[in-house]
């Protein structure tokens, strides 16, 4: 049995307010358009999302139907997305997005890995986005409509503003020690003398001391933080990036990948654009291939 599971049978309409709720939903129906779900944990939607707005602040997200209408947002800020197609809606994730059969002039952004390709696995119009990978089966279609597809550096970005917090909060402590070091320099210096200083100025004295340490301490600890966070930030920068597309990139199609851009001028089938900031287009195969033998 599911701890706190709330069941919704039928659809959800706008009538009936936000609908929140502390842990996992599952809605046995559609929900109609202007309505707004919130849950903490998984959201489980038998049928299709219109025009609303639907938020999982810690869970996953499946929505068995699909979503659509320009006013669908559908957010998952702990967990994946698992949907059967997407129609001119926005889909976000914190990790991963799985679209079986298709994303239409949508606005999707997985902050890892995106794929559509299930069943038909067609990307067409709108804007496409991950950190790590997109696999799709078709991208853009044979009337040149305008598609873009974005590899973006989330990760890397996330973990230089983490990084300049710590530096941030070390140039702090740094400073705060280099000016306690003064009174301990003093003590030092007066040795068993510090016992005939007046008792405010030994209890002054003393928890300076005792603030240093603390600071030691807290430093000691950031510079830990620090060096997992430089470590994480390598490996991430040396992951391969990539597009995978499994049939047709057609023309018409932007393809981003950091700062480097490709407008796609012919249609290619079977292909994989990556490396990070240069884009080098190629045979899926052969690049699986040489990958699977490179180790």
């Amino acid at each position: 049995m599911i701890q706190n599971l709330r069941e919704i049978e039928g659809n959800v309409t706008a009538e009936m307010n936000h609908i929140e709720h502390d842990g996992p939903l599952t809605i046995k129906g559609d929900i109609e358009s202007g309505s707004f779900i919130v849950a903490t944990g998984d959201i489980h939607v038998i049928g299709e999302v219109q025009n609303s707005k639907v938020k999982s602040i810690k869970g996953n997200i499946t929505i068995e139907a699909g979503i659509a209408g320009v006013n669908s947002i559908v957010y998952a800020n702990g967990g994946e997305v698992r949907t059967k197609y997407v129609y001119n809606s926005t889909v976000k994730s914190e990790t991963d997005i799985h679209i079986m059969e298709s994303a239409i002039d949508a606005h999707l952004i997985a902050k890892r890995s995106l794929f559509v390709f299930d069943g038909e696995g067609k990307i067409e119009g709108g804007e496409t986005e991950a950190g790590i990978d997109i696999v799709a089966n078709l991208v853009g279609n044979n009337t040149g409509v305008s598609t873009v597809v974005k590899i973006s550096d989330f990760k890397q970005r996330e973990l230089f503003a983490q990084l300049t917090r710590l530096d941030y909060q070390i140039k702090e402590i740094t400073d705060q020690m280099s000016h306690l070091e003064k009174f301990i320099e003093v003590i030092r210096l007066l040795g068993n003398k510090v016992i005939t200083l007046p008792m405010e100025k030994k209890q002054d004295l003393a928890l300076k001391v005792k603030k240093y340490n603390e600071l030691k301490v807290q430093m000691e600890k950031l510079r830990e933080e620090r060096g997992k966070l430089s470590i994480e930030q390598k490996n991430d920068d040396e992951l391969e990036r990539t597009i995978i597309v499994r049939q047709y990139l057609f023309s018409g199609v932007y393809v981003y990948m950091d700062k480097a851009k490709l407008p796609i001028q012919h249609t290619y089938s079977n292909v994989i654009l990556y490396k990070r900031g240069i884009i080098i287009v190629g045979d899926y195969d052969k690049f699986m291939h040489r990958k699977k033998y490179s180790y």
